[in-house]
């Protein structure tokens, strides 16, 4: 007989925008890590033939050596593709009523097209008398 250890994982993968600018926070250990917000899409037909838009948020965290270098590129509308493991919490807010919110702790993360700003140029004059 064989006997096989199993490690069992729970694993999510998606693909959404950024809802906002990433932010690079720090853990009481000194651990930084990036936090960000990401809307999946949904959309379906109901019953009546009516198209129905819905919208899924996900709070996101990623540990990482030096978040500074992934910031820059991980600003708001960003398509990222996400794989991690999933978490659910449920509370009461401030003004009395149920709040769910959905997170992920991220294994991995790609940025696959990014809002980064392009470079303006730099006008000078500096150059203005060239002969070219």
């Amino acid at each position: 007989t064989f006997k096989f250890k199993i490690k069992m994982r729970n694993n999510w993968c998606f693909v959404g925008r950024l809802g906002a600018d990433a932010e690079v926070k720090s853990a009481g250990n000194g651990t930084q890590f990036l936090t960000y917000a990401v809307a999946i899409d949904r959309s379906y037909t109901d019953k009546n033939g009516q198209k129905v838009d819905r919208v899924q948020w996900v709070n996101c965290a990623q540990s990482f050596k030096n978040p500074a270098n992934v910031q820059p590129y991980m600003l708001k509308g960003s398509l990222v593709s996400v794989e991690g493991t999933p978490s659910a919490r449920a509370f009461i807010g401030k003004e009395g009523q149920a709040i769910a919110d959905l997170g992920c702790r991220v294994d991995t993360m790609k940025i696959l097209v990014s809002n980064k700003a392009k470079p303006q140029p730099q006008s000078s004059n500096a150059n203005d008398d060239l002969p070219y």
